[in-house]
């Protein structure tokens, strides 16, 4: 009851499966490639939608920007406060732009001036100084510091005499006193008082 060639028979069936699978993913393969073509075509005609609108509305931009060129005013006969904002839109002429703004920077409003003039001193050519004004601008600069130091070493001075007025006192000879006491001799003292020397 078993076929006497099952061989040649599932063969014929494999390849008849096989063919219609090839078939099929051809058919596939042929609509994503209608797919992608119809895409392709459709992103196109955008872009040439896009690039005419772009044209389009360019072309009235610069009618628009002409016109407005055409219609901006002198910017050197604007008033003191007037507005300045139609020199600063797009598509105006750079020239035109850089005059306003030169303009508008030379009104008074602009244009005042603080007393502290140091920035509109010219820097760049200083004269030479001789070597008397050097010192006393020198002097001026560093007056604290040369008294900060001129105390320091008078301190140092004082310190260093104290020390020596110690030592001093212990190198004195010592002299009896008249109750016995021993004392220092103090040669100012006894030529201060002439009555102590009969």
């Amino acid at each position: 009851m078993t076929d006497p060639k099952p061989g040649l028979l599932s063969r014929w069936q494999q390849r008849l499966t096989k063919v219609k699978e090839e078939q099929e993913e051809e058919r596939l393969a042929q609509e994503q490639a209608a797919e992608e073509q119809a895409a392709k075509e459709q992103a196109l005609a955008r872009e040439a939608e896009e690039a005419a609108d772009e044209e389009v509305s360019s072309e009235e931009t610069e009618a628009s920007s002409e016109e407005e060129a055409e219609a901006l005013p002198d910017p050197d006969a604007i008033e003191e406060g007037g507005s300045f904002a139609a020199f600063l839109k797009e598509g105006v002429d750079p020239t035109k732009k850089r005059d306003a703004l030169r303009a508008l920077w030379s009104q008074p409003q602009y244009n005042i001036t603080d007393g502290m003039a140091e920035y509109a001193l010219d820097y760049s050519d200083q004269p030479k100084l001789s070597a008397q004004v050097a010192k006393e601008v020198a002097t001026q600069v560093f007056r604290h510091l040369d008294k900060a130091l001129e105390e320091e070493r008078r301190r140092e001075a004082l310190a260093k005499a104290e020390q020596e007025s110690g030592e001093g006192e212990e190198n004195q000879p010592e002299l009896p006193g008249a109750d016995g006491e021993q004392g220092h001799l103090d040669p100012e003292v006894e030529q201060d008082d002439p009555t102590q020397q009969s």
